[in-house]
């Protein structure tokens, strides 16, 4: 299954068969759209407990659009993992990224210096500290939207 493959990756949660039943639950939940797996699987992959899965399941804000579409089921896993990013800082540079067209290849540096020149990270000392945070913030975001 796309989400255990995921969520149950090396340096993730243990694989339980409490955590594979409400996995399971929230494939449902998804539609069978491999984007919206994926994109809860990476999210899972960074909660470590039946009680932080348990959550993402019973968020029932998210997962009752009444469109009940593929889109909406794509939308609703990519917001939960939006609205689980730990900072707002965070959650501002990824938002930075939807103003790229699609498929556009971003060169780590020059995204980090738009966060920079955008004031979203916050200066903790010196230029380099800050480059070194928004580095900080591009592994971040890969290790938990990389899908």
């Amino acid at each position: 299954m796309l989400l255990e493959k995921i969520a149950f990756a090396e340096g993730g949660p243990a694989r339980t068969q409490a955590l594979v039943d409400i996995g399971r639950r929230i494939v449902r939940r998804c539609g069978g759209v491999p984007l919206a797996i994926k994109a809860i699987g990476c999210l899972l992959y960074s909660k470590k407990d039946t009680r932080e899965w348990s959550v993402i399941d019973r968020s029932s804000e998210i997962w009752n659009d009444p469109t009940n579409s593929r889109m909406a089921s794509v939308h609703s896993a990519i917001k939960l993992s939006y609205d689980h990013l730990p900072s707002l800082s965070l959650k501002q540079c990824f938002a930075t990224c939807s103003i790229f067209p699609k498929d556009t290849r971003l060169n780590k540096d020059q995204l980090v210096q738009i966060w920079m020149a955008q004031g979203l990270i916050n200066p903790k000392g010196s230029h380099t500290q800050m480059e070194d945070t928004g580095s900080d913030y591009v592994n971040m975001l890969l290790r938990r939207l990389r899908w």
